[in-house]
């Protein structure tokens, strides 16, 4: 016999409701090397390290992508069409 937990008890909840899915307006290098998103809702983001030349391709003016909560905080930017993530930090 399988065993199942009952229907009420929550499971690993999804991740949808933070899920932000937005387009790169601008692309700027910030001070020390990290490297600031303009979103086309106006919100500023930030790389949290400085991004190789090949994840910056990634990020470009006009490409699409998410921004989803990470597990241990912070967010993660995706380019939804290669699935690169990097790791970002809302400034405004």
């Amino acid at each position: 016999m399988i065993r199942r937990p009952p229907r009420s008890t929550q499971g690993v909840s999804s991740a949808a409701s933070d899920v932000y899915k937005r387009q790169i307006s601008s692309v700027a290098k910030a001070v020390g090397g990290k490297t600031r998103f303009k979103l086309s809702n106006d919100q500023l983001w930030e790389s949290q390290s400085v991004l190789s030349s090949i994840k910056l391709n990634n990020f470009r003016a006009k490409n699409k992508i998410v921004i989803e909560e990470a597990t241990m905080g912070g967010f993660w930017m995706i380019n939804t069409s290669s699935n690169v993530k990097i790791k970002v930090k809302r400034i405004s």
